[in-house]
């Protein structure tokens, strides 16, 4: 009888193990959004549709937020080992134009391509090796941790 409680004890804990390597995993390569407020809407690559976007959605490369007046959408990049917490403010549209990340810090690229409105980001310390960028129509900014706004607004 004890084996066998050993042999079950030892199953349960291979099996939480492995299933916490797997969200662990999942968490190194995901765009979520954790936080929002008013109308935020979601197109994903390849969609023709906009869907509302809801909290812990997962976004990836090609996916583009868009908010309404009087609307945010928070996202986290990379969810355990946060690389960075970007806020989409209100009428803005932001696309997620590349997003590279894995368990080794020094692999993360992400670029962001804002059209209109503002983003807020706090990118977290980088390793030389990694990348984040927000692209505008008119300039191109890049971070190794820190925070800052960029907007794009229209000529009218």
């Amino acid at each position: 009888m004890r084996k066998f409680t050993y042999a079950l004890i030892i199953g349960v804990i291979a099996a939480l193990s492995l299933t916490c390597v797997s969200f662990a995993a999942e968490g190194v390569k995901s765009v979520s959004v954790v936080e929002m407020k008013g109308t935020v809407e979601i197109m994903k690559e390849g969609a023709t549709e906009w869907t509302p976007a809801t909290i812990w959605m997962k976004l990836g490369t090609g996916d583009t937020v868009r908010t309404e007046k009087d609307s945010y959408a928070d996202l986290n990049f990379n969810g355990i080992g946060q690389a960075a917490l970007v806020r989409v403010g209100e009428s803005s549209s932001m696309k997620v134009a590349s997003y590279v990340a894995s368990g080794n810090a020094a692999d993360r690229k992400i670029a962001l391509d804002l059209s209109m409105g503002d983003v807020l980001v706090k990118a977290n310390k980088m390793k030389t090796e990694s990348q984040f960028q927000v692209k505008t129509p008119t300039s191109i900014v890049g971070v190794r941790g820190t925070g800052f706004k960029v907007s794009v607004s229209s000529e009218e």
